[in-house]
């Protein structure tokens, strides 16, 4: 069983379309997005002539069998996160002004400042949104895995957190035990390759395969959207019990890819 892993698409149409072809090339059974679907950042992302909300909505409802929310998605909704918060949310908290925000936050949180305000959502569109989980607990194989797109207590990537050192890790590392859950998948983080966190270490892997850990592990994977040399996508075989971090764009994805088509016609 391969589960591909995506997240992080930001309207990037054109990476995400790069993506799903080299996940359907490479066999997978399921997809699962960890969030930010929508969301333009004009001050990282280069892709504004040709970013496309509707489509990549369409294009995850289509592929993707789960995905959960993510920051930016709850901002182009103007939804506040339901899971627990180190921050409390008030209840108008979007129809405050951005200085009113900043000052009753203290700066702990994402105000999007850059953040373009042209996403439009139709209805339907909205209401996909709206659907999303804040996070799952999945079977990979009968192995209870987290799904989210950041960490708690921040599962939805709202606040201005960044786990740097395991200490930070605790409060999530014991909710996958609360869930039985051996391992644990989110986005938000956007590494170059992939962060592996465990109970005493936090490390980040360059893109390729890794045996899956052998003890309790949260994994934030890479982003689609463009940018930086950062973008890819993440596969992990249940079978092997590998999980693996593709770069998009990588002149060597594109000649393994070719050469997996022509050993299938043969």
């Amino acid at each position: 069983m391969k589960i591909g892993l995506i997240c992080d698409i930001h309207e990037d149409l054109q990476s995400l379309k790069e993506a799903l072809r080299q996940l359907e090339r490479r066999n997978c059974d399921d997809l699962i997005c960890l969030g930010d679907i929508v969301g333009y950042d004009i001050s990282c992302h280069e892709h504004g002539s040709t970013r496309n909300s509707s489509a990549c909505i369409a294009a995850i409802r289509s592929n993707c069998r789960y995905a959960v929310v993510g920051n930016h998605d709850l901002f182009a909704l103007k939804k506040i996160p339901q899971s627990p918060h180190a921050f409390l949310f008030p209840p108008n908290w979007y129809q405050l002004s951005l200085s009113e925000r900043r000052t009753l936050s203290n700066n702990s949180v994402w105000l999007y400042e850059t953040e373009s305000t042209s996403t439009h959502l139709h209805r339907r569109e909205r209401k996909y949104l709206e659907a999303l989980p804040e996070h799952l607990v999945l079977k990979f194989n009968d192995q209870p895995v987290h799904i989210s797109h950041s960490l708690h207590p921040d599962l939805t990537g709202s606040l201005m957190l960044r786990s740097h050192n395991p200490w930070e890790l605790r409060e999530h590392l014991q909710i996958l035990k609360s869930n039985g859950c051996s391992y644990g998948f989110s986005g938000h983080m956007h590494p170059n390759g992939i962060l592996i966190g465990k109970e005493y270490d936090i490390r980040e892997a360059s893109f390729g395969r890794l045996k899956l850990e052998q003890n309790l592990a949260q994994y934030s994977c890479p982003g689609i959207a463009n940018g930086n040399s950062r973008r890819g996508y993440t596969i992990v075989d249940c079978a092997e019990m590998t999980i693996e971090t593709f770069k998009l764009g990588d002149n060597k994805n594109r000649w393994e890819t070719w050469y997996e088509r022509l050993r299938k016609k043969d």
